[in-house]
């Protein structure tokens, strides 16, 4: 009973940190999409 409680746990918190660094991922793919978008067209115009 008790593996079970900390394996739940545990993935738990694993599942928290995964989901933070897919959030951070996201956010610099977007921040660095929105760079790449403003010097593009900065060079087109």
């Amino acid at each position: 009973m008790e593996k079970i409680y900390f394996k739940m746990k545990h993935s738990g918190i694993l599942g928290i940190i995964a989901g933070v660094c897919a959030m951070i991922i996201g956010l610099l793919v977007m921040i660095s999409g929105i760079v790449l978008l403003k010097n593009k067209s900065d060079i087109i115009f």
